[in-house]
């Protein structure tokens, strides 16, 4: 059985219009899942 364990920080870290940018940029594959998790950090 697999789980997803999702943490969500109190204050974001990231504006909430970036974020939404950085997934459509993912899904559209213009950004690789390794650049959009280094971008996270």
């Amino acid at each position: 059985m697999q789980r997803c364990v999702y943490a969500i920080p109190s204050h974001p870290l990231h504006s909430i219009d970036e974020m939404i940018k950085l997934e459509k940029d993912v899904q559209e594959s213009r950004v690789s899942p390794a650049d959009f998790r280094k971008k996270l950090q």
